[in-house]
């Protein structure tokens, strides 16, 4: 699946041109969103 938003190399995805992986994005985000919900609870 190569597209201008991604490159395969080897199976895993990455943003073409660094050596940003997709997994590592979506990893990112996750993290990210725990967070926000862990301190919006704590204010609580």
């Amino acid at each position: 699946m190569a597209s201008e938003y991604l490159e395969d190399r080897n199976g895993v995805y990455y943003v073409p041109g660094t050596r940003i992986s997709l997994d590592s994005i979506v990893m990112h985000s996750a993290t990210d969103r725990r967070r926000k919900a862990s301190a919006r609870i704590s204010r609580d």
